[in-house]
């Protein structure tokens, strides 16, 4: 392991002692049924990973399934405030395009087979079929996007504002097409409420990502 890599699992280490021990049991959970998908071969064999690459990998999927229990339920909104898009972006800014959008592909894995690993503790196909799945499935050109880019600050900003607007885009499309709201109301309801702490949060990641540059942990 590099310094960096050590680095980044002592401040992982010290998020999850932060947590209370029920999140605490989830984190570690997650990370169990993770190293089993691995083991098993479901990515390692089609996209030729090593051990770390894996390892880091696993640990930011688990990180998007904590960040979806830290969540604020809105009164005229069926899409709640989370923290799943700060490890998103953190994801594809650290870990770099390709390893970032595996990461989330391995959450929405997780979720997909009914982990309980999206907001508020759900979990099941059925979910992409909700109000939130287009968010769920933006995840994935969000997390890759924020992976695009040199690791200088102005500059990946601009690349994670790309993903966070393609998130937007892809909820909007969910919101539309499953919970049947039109243009308007699903701009209303599903970006304007959130983007003042979504913008926070692309900053927030952009300061991190910026001291651990993309691959600098693999």
């Amino acid at each position: 392991m590099t310094l960096d890599l050590v680095h980044a699992i002592i401040l992982s280490t010290k998020f999850v002692y932060g947590l209370t021990i029920k999140y605490k049991v989830l984190f570690i959970y997650l990370i169990k049924q993770s190293a089993r998908f691995w083991i098993r071969g479901v990515y390692m064999n089609t996209f030729n990973i090593s051990i770390k690459e894996m390892t880091i990998t696993s640990l930011f999927a688990a990180l998007t399934a904590i960040g979806s229990y830290i969540f604020i339920p809105l009164p005229l909104s069926p899409v709640p405030i989370t923290l799943q898009l700060l490890f998103t972006l953190l994801a594809g800014g650290i870990l770099g395009k390709k390893l970032g959008l595996l990461s989330q592909l391995l959450y929405l894995f997780m979720g997909a087979i009914g982990l309980p690993v999206f907001a508020g503790g759900t979990g099941g196909l059925g979910i992409f079929f909700g109000p939130t799945g287009g968010y769920l499935i933006g995840f994935l050109p969000a997390a890759y996007l924020a992976g695009m880019g040199n690791d200088k600050f102005r500059i990946k900003l601009l690349f994670l504002i790309g993903g966070l607007c393609t998130l937007y885009i892809c909820g909007m499309i969910g919101l539309i097409i499953f919970a049947g709201l039109d243009i308007k109301s699903a701009l209303s309801t599903g970006i304007l409420p959130f983007i003042p702490g979504d913008l926070f949060k692309v900053l927030v990641a952009g300061y991190i990502i910026s001291k651990f540059p993309a691959n600098k942990l693999i």
